[in-house]
């Protein structure tokens, strides 16, 4: 398993994809982030949007 930020001190690497777009782990946080925002109470909507001014 490769990492973003793996270094290759000798020769070459060959390497495989196993995880694009919205199967990254990037993704499925984003994902639930999104999915949390939506699930807030309106009222807690409200109050964030209030505390803006």
């Amino acid at each position: 398993m490769v990492f973003a930020g793996t270094l290759a001190e000798n020769g070459l690497l060959d390497l495989r994809a196993t995880g694009v777009g919205a199967d990254t782990t990037l993704a499925r946080i984003i994902n639930r982030v999104e999915e949390a925002q939506k699930a807030k109470a309106p009222d807690q909507r409200m109050i964030e949007n209030f505390g803006r001014w």
